[in-house]
């Protein structure tokens, strides 16, 4: 009897089930208690010690759902006795709220957008933050003093900005919009300056990298497209989600992105090639939230409905994808995570020729004492007993 013909299945090494993927794998370096905070539907912002799973307190004022939050990583670290790691979130409730969370502060609530807050982009050491609304305006802020709107870019967009990315040295905006749109912004006279068009839908995430100028967006349409801000070109469209994308991560320096979709899954992306190099699955709703470290190839997802639930990946690829924890502390969807994934890693510190060379003079000078120490103790003790044989 002939053997039953069996379909050709191509070998794919990256879903390939190992042992290593059975057991638990070492996430983070030893020493390394990186925090991360999560803004949800339940109108929380969460604390977490992300290594040891542990949310370690929520932070109340807002009336709606948290929609996104920018975090000064960088103030936080600081050991200075008045430091503060400032937090801003941006909710439904058409406010923005400035929080202090070592202490567990609530400090200041800007008000002025008539719908959502949809996106942040914060300049820390410029004191200023700028943040996107369905009310279709882009709003600028004082971060300190009154709480002051300084600047509105409006009238231009059909419908609500969805997001936001700024380039605080070059004062450049770009926008998406549920009009299909994206354009991009002079801040310094307040102006549109160009209009790109190519979704066919809702336009839900952008990032811009100021030095190729060039800006990646996903939408409502399922795509992730690549666009040439000089002209306004689209330079490839990648499709391979089955629902809407709601949420991108980008690394411009390698060439890699990281969205996550309505249909539960998460793709990293090669967009410079415009192919899918993984497809990371394990959520039980849509994906809204993602934080990503590219360098320790680490991440974390936020989903809604049907899951509610943050979880942390390792996605390197020779290893295999890892889903290490699943978090369920938020009752209602995620809608933004973010990562102090910088404290995973401690450079060490450059040493010059000569500062090795004084340590080396300095470590054979300590050993010659102690030898000649040691060398005068026990010709003490010889004298000693030599004096003791003579009684």
């Amino acid at each position: 009897m002939a053997e039953e013909e069996r379909p050709y299945v191509p070998y794919n090494p990256l879903y390939e089930k190992t042992e290593e993927l059975e057991v638990d794998r070492e996430i983070f370096p030893a020493g390394a208690a990186p925090i991360m905070y999560s803004a949800s539907s339940d109108c929380s912002l969460r604390h977490w010690n992300l290594k040891a799973g542990i949310c370690e307190r929520s932070q109340v004022g807002h009336k709606g759902a948290i929609m996104c939050m920018n975090v000064d990583w960088e103030g936080g670290r600081s050991q200075l006795r008045d430091s503060q790691r400032l937090v801003l979130t941006g909710s439904a409730d058409f406010t923005i709220m400035k929080w202090e969370t070592k202490r567990v502060l609530w400090l200041s609530t800007y008000e002025g957008h008539e719908g959502t807050v949809s996106g942040l982009s914060t300049d820390w050491p410029g004191r200023r933050f700028a943040s996107s609304s369905y009310d279709g305006t882009v709003k600028v802020w004082d971060l300190d003093g009154d709480c002051d709107c300084t600047q509105t870019l409006e009238g231009k967009h059909e419908g609500p900005v969805c997001c936001l990315d700024v380039d605080w040295e070059t004062g450049c905006v770009v926008t998406g919009s549920e009009d299909k749109d994206i354009m991009q912004w002079d801040m310094e006279v307040g102006e549109m300056v160009l209009n790109i068009e190519g979704h066919t839908g809702p336009v839900w995430q952008v990032s811009m990298d100021p030095e190729s100028m060039r800006v990646l967006s996903c939408g409502h349409d399922r795509t992730m497209k690549l666009w040439d801000l000089r002209s306004g070109d689209m330079i490839r469209s990648m499709l391979k989600h089955t629902l809407p994308v709601g949420v991108m991560e980008v690394d411009w320096s390698s060439g890699r992105a990281m969205t996550g979709s309505s249909d539960r899954n998460i793709i990293l992306w090669d967009f410079e090639a415009g192919e899918a190099l993984a497809e990371i699955e394990g959520h039980f709703g849509g994906v809204w939230a993602l934080s990503v470290d590219w360098r320790g190839n680490r991440m974390v997802s936020g989903a809604g409905p049907c899951d509610n639930g943050i979880r942390l990946w390792d996605f390197d690829l020779e290893r295999g994808i890892f889903c290490a924890e699943n978090f369920q502390e938020h009752n209602e969807t995620v809608w933004d995570l973010q990562v102090d994934w910088a404290s995973c890693f401690w450079e060490k510190p450059e040493s010059s020729s000569e500062d090795e060379e004084e340590a080396a003079s300095r470590r054979y000078s300590k050993a010659m004492e102690e030898r000649r120490a040691s060398q005068d103790f026990q010709n003490a003790l010889a004298s000693g007993l030599d004096m003791l044989g003579g009684f």
